[in-house]
């Protein structure tokens, strides 16, 4: 039985919110969701790449799914980092 991995989308999580978007901060209220829905797959989607013949298709779009899950994941962790006001 093959695993089905869905696939990584990123331009709606990384959209902020219509009603963020003239306020001090920019709110992702879907990005939250998007890294957890695909959080179970990261070894999955690793194990697809390392098993994917050297410079296939297979190969480039296993390392581009994974890829987008990290930034979705970094995306986030820069969500929840507090910085200072630039003045």
């Amino acid at each position: 039985m093959s695993l089905e991995i869905p696939t990584v989308l990123v331009l709606e999580p990384i959209t902020p919110s219509n009603d963020s978007v003239r306020t001090e901060e920019l709110k992702y209220p879907k990005l939250q969701p998007a890294v957890e829905k695909h959080r179970p797959y990261e070894h999955a989607r690793m194990n697809r790449f390392w098993d994917a013949e050297d410079d296939s298709l297979e190969e480039v779009e296993a390392a581009r799914q994974l890829a987008m899950q990290y930034m979705l994941m970094g995306s986030l962790a820069l969500t929840q980092t507090t910085t200072r006001p630039l003045v």
